[in-house]
């Protein structure tokens, strides 16, 4: 799921997959959840050899998907949606919600999810003023607790709501 997100960010960023984003990406999703290891995302070929893990991989099937089904031509996505960008009008009087997210220890995580339900759009907004990963990640901590790839899966429904994910 992590690895799609990131290669779906690619591609409808259109940016160009080096060795050395590929790695950088990869450091910092091991930096962001410290029981993953590195070089299951990505580690150099050594001489004369392409790059291996789970980055390269989905980057290579994702373009060859796109390419036989004819999004694609010579590397430049032509019918991906790029609208990422999109203005949200976040929801009004939502510090009572915000409260219990930010500073209640001892919430279920039922609780969360109910309360980070109705605080998606301001959240969003919110992330998309962000600079780094890592400015996102300490405020917004708990896309950081075990579950967490849930709150990721809500967020990405309001960013993508006609993007129909597998779970």
């Amino acid at each position: 799921m992590l690895v799609e997100l990131i290669i779906n960010h690619v591609i409808t960023k259109k940016l160009s997959m080096s060795v050395n984003l590929s790695e950088n990406i990869a450091t910092q999703v091991e930096n962001l959840f410290p029981t993953e290891v590195k070089d299951t995302y990505f580690m150099r070929g050594g001489l004369n050899k392409n790059p291996k893990g789970k980055i390269y991989a989905k980057l290579y099937n994702s373009m060859r998907l796109l390419k036989t089904s004819g999004l694609v031509i010579d590397n430049k996505v032509t019918a991906v949606d790029t609208n990422t960008h999109r203005q949200f009008e976040p929801e009004c009087d939502i510090q009572h919600i915000l409260d219990p997210i930010f500073y209640d220890s001892d919430i279920t995580f039922p609780e969360l999810l109910t309360l980070w339900s109705a605080t998606t759009k301001f959240r969003v907004d919110d992330i998309q003023k962000a600079s780094s990963t890592d400015e996102i990640t300490k405020k917004w901590k708990n896309y950081l607790v075990p579950l967490g790839y849930k709150l990721i899966e809500i967020d990405f429904n309001t960013l993508y709501p006609n993007c129909n994910l597998v779970s």
